[in-house]
């Protein structure tokens, strides 16, 4: 099922004094859009339900074209990582009038208790934003990174390595067609289910 597509009128009052969308209110939308997903999914308290907050770690939002009172911007989101305590989502947002690509977004969580410590990515969020077939990863932590691997069946192995920027899911149909062979698919770091090193690569 593919998730929800938000349309989000714009306001005067987010416009700045040219009559422009502000860029600090479009932070907002790309907020609310993220929300208005989630509502229209587990619930909002999907994240307070496991006792984890996603707290934003980085934002990189790209402005392609302007946007005025009046217009209606469509926004799009998906996730494009997801680690063992963070995820990344990619945002869209598209003028509906005419289809303009008016900006992207990029946000890195971390998700984090009470006492902000990092804690697993509650796994009703992670099935909601990627439905996936296949089998259960196995947690494996080398060098202090969180990795995802899985492993279907006996025999001989054989190793599954994907590229950038996909995932172990491209071996889906080729693992399940191997009978009698131990199949091993890692998610390389900061690909999949597998987390980002803390200081990059």
């Amino acid at each position: 099922m593919p998730l929800p597509e938000i349309d989000l009128p714009v306001y005067p009052n987010e416009c700045d004094a040219f009559g422009h969308l502000n860029q600090a209110a479009f932070l907002g939308l790309f907020e609310r859009a993220r929300w208005e997903m989630l509502m229209q999914g587990p619930g909002w308290d999907v994240f307070t339900r496991s006792g984890a907050w996603p707290a934003v770690r980085k934002t990189v939002i790209d402005y392609h074209a302007a946007a005025f009172p009046g217009d209606i911007l469509r926004f799009q989101q998906a996730l494009t990582h997801h680690g063992h305590t963070s995820f990344t989502m990619r945002q869209t947002a598209r003028r509906l009038r005419d289809d303009t690509l008016v900006a992207t977004a990029e946000l890195v969580f971390v998700c984090i208790d009470r006492d902000g410590r990092p804690i697993p990515v509650p796994r009703e969020f992670g099935d909601f934003m990627s439905p996936r077939g296949g089998g259960d990863a196995q947690r494996l932590t080398v060098n202090g990174v969180s990795l995802a691997v899985e492993v279907r069946g006996e025999g001989p192995a054989v190793l599954f390595i994907h590229g950038y920027p996909l995932d172990r899911s491209i071996w889906d149909h080729p693992m399940a067609a191997l009978e009698g062979y131990r199949r091993i698919a890692p998610d390389l770091r900061g690909m999949g289910e597998s987390d980002s090193p803390d200081l990059g690569y």
